[in-house]
């Protein structure tokens, strides 16, 4: 879980974070990560909106995971946004 204090959402820093942390996966050649977190986070939809997918068990209940299948795209896509 990445968290920022609220007095600075909206800054860029939770996308600098998290593309930081993705950078330095692919990096050392590791190109999917896996983030866990509290399920009714009203901050989760952060997450979502970096292209992470919900991870569901197989009863279809969400418990706070997410997935990037390619971080490589995640990067790409991010790095336009700056």
């Amino acid at each position: 879980m990445i968290y920022v204090l609220q007095r600075v959402h909206r800054q860029g820093l939770g996308r600098r974070l998290l593309c930081a942390v993705a950078g330095r996966l692919v990096d050392e050649g590791v190109t999917s990560m896996l983030l866990f977190g509290e399920a009714t986070n009203p901050s989760n939809g952060f997450y979502e909106s970096f292209g992470a997918e919900r991870l569901y068990s197989e009863k279809g209940d969400f418990h706070g995971g997410y997935g990037w299948r390619d971080l490589r795209l995640l990067l790409r896509w991010t790095r336009g946004q700056e």
